[in-house]
């Protein structure tokens, strides 16, 4: 080990000589250690690989936290007398909150058009899409029961990189510019009033979200990185998975896109699919939201919508010229 209290060397490793202490980086058998020479400097020490002093005269927090097995050895320094702690919140709990601040009703929508706005859309499409797709070639078996019907959102805008980044950031707005008024990371939560498993996609990638970690932990997600994000292009995944992405397909032909339909291609605009949740999907998963949309509430949005709400919208946006709205029946 490499030593942190260099103003107290021999008191912290059994009262030896700092000479001693100097030759190796072995642990005695009385419990004293050799550290790392003192001509080493601690950044270097890291480097190589070496833990701190600090971590060495604790218990091993691999032994307490498995998960934190191969770890930076600064984040494990535990014991039966050290404990690692501090102040954590739940995702699931925190999008909870955050839909405390967003009503659900037409407000959902007025998020997606502020973000479009942001990211210098002139066209947003909302299309209620009552069908159901196929279920068996999926990327995760557990995301069949999301297949149902869905919203979808459009734009003629192609999301960047960052700002897919920018989506999974709550409360770290994607877009500070000087007029912008959406915030990817909060507004887009308003989404999770309706689903648990948004997707994203736009250019060459497909972004879906699990907060809860029940739909794509066979593909690695896990409670710090709930989500997948893939490259269709690169991986062919269109055609290696035709059920998962035939939703996609069939909304880029039916919105006039249909030379795009294959996925074989960049998509050079966005489409959001926010699944809606039903019954079925609550199992175990109430964490966020426990709101199920029926197709009377669905109605209830579109007459707010008609009456005149989008209308009002647009004298606060910059780019975006057109809202439209439509159905598609099963």
């Amino acid at each position: 080990p490499y030593s942190c209290f260099r103003w107290r060397v021999d008191s912290c490793v059994g009262r030896r000589s700092a000479s001693t202490m100097k030759e190796g980086v072995q642990a005695q058998s009385d419990g004293a250690y050799h550290v790392v020479h003192e001509d080493i400097s601690n950044a270097q020490a890291r480097r190589l690989r070496a833990v701190p002093l600090s971590a060495t005269l604790c218990k091993s927090a691999a032994e307490r936290f498995p998960e934190l097995a191969g770890a930076d050895s600064r984040a494990i320094i535990t014991g039966s007398s050290i404990e690692v702690v501090g102040q954590a919140e739940r995702l699931t709990t925190r999008l909870q909150n955050i839909l405390k601040s967003y009503p659900c009703d037409a407000t959902i929508l007025k998020e997606f058009v502020q973000n479009a706005d942001d990211a210098g859309a002139s066209e947003v499409h909302f299309v209620w899409d009552w069908r159901d797709a196929p279920r068996k070639s999926l990327i995760a078996d557990a995301l069949h029961v999301w297949q149902g019907p869905c919203l979808w959102v459009y734009n003629d805008a192609e999301f960047k990189p960052e700002e897919f980044n920018s989506i999974c950031a709550l409360g770290v707005g994607g877009k500070h510019g000087k007029g912008k008024i959406g915030q990817f990371g909060i507004g887009f939560c308003s989404a999770y009033h309706l689903t648990d498993v948004p997707s994203i996609l736009s250019g060459e990638r497909l972004q879906i979200l699990d907060p809860h970690v029940l739909h794509l932990e066979a593909l690695g997600a896990c409670s710090a990185a709930p989500g997948v994000r893939l490259n269709f292009v690169q991986g062919d995944f269109a055609a290696r998975f035709p059920d998962q992405f035939e939703p996609y397909k069939r909304i880029l032909a039916d919105l006039g896109f249909g030379e795009e339909a294959s996925l074989s291609k960049p998509v050079p605009r966005t489409i959001l699919r926010l699944p809606l949740r039903t019954h079925e999907t609550l199992r175990g998963a109430k964490e966020i939201s426990s709101n199920v949309l029926t197709k009377e509430m669905a109605e209830q949005m579109v007459a707010s919508f008609v009456r005149g709400e989008a209308h009002q919208w647009l004298v606060f946006l910059s780019s975006v010229a057109r809202i439209r709205m439509s159905t598609i029946t099963a």
